[in-house]
């Protein structure tokens, strides 16, 4: 069931959808959008992969998977052409960052949480991987094993 926070921006209401597909993990799925933050309890996948597609690297440019609680949980931040940043966020001290190795350590500039910050450009990783990762955190809460994971 779709639950949404006390203001949803109209435009962001014909975004979301319903589904039958759940995740057994990820109980809250929460997305910004420029100073408005919309909350779904109990996300299915197809709410999942809606939200991070929605993410444009400006207007909208972070989502957070979670478990009720703040830590742990999984942001996905930036979007659009100049990638995704994918990190997760074990407790308070300990993260891991989503890698792509074929990228350089050059700095690139992203906005990520509504901020333009600089970011090393191996940490711009696609949307297909940005889902992969995503997918296997929603049903287990745990790092997807096939990518390349950096603890921060």
């Amino acid at each position: 069931m779709l639950t949404m926070g006390a203001f949803v921006p109209g435009w962001l209401e014909g975004h979301i959808a319903k589904s039958e597909v759940g995740c057994t993990y990820v109980t809250q799925l929460r997305q910004t959008e420029d100073e408005y933050e919309r909350v779904i309890r109990d996300p299915t996948w197809d709410d999942i992969e809606q939200a991070i597609q929605l993410l444009n690297g400006d207007t909208i440019s972070e989502t957070a998977l979670a478990n009720g609680d703040d830590v742990p949980y999984m942001g996905v931040a930036g979007g659009g052409e100049s990638g995704y940043i994918v990190f997760v966020m074990h407790d308070d001290t300990n993260s891991h960052n989503l890698v792509d190795q074929s990228k350089s350590r050059d700095e690139v500039m992203l906005v990520a949480g509504g901020q333009m910050g600089s970011f090393e450009e191996r940490h711009c990783v696609d949307l297909k991987t940005t889902l992969q990762a995503a997918k296997v955190y929603a049903e287990t809460g745990t790092l997807d094993p096939s990518l390349y994971w950096e603890e921060a």
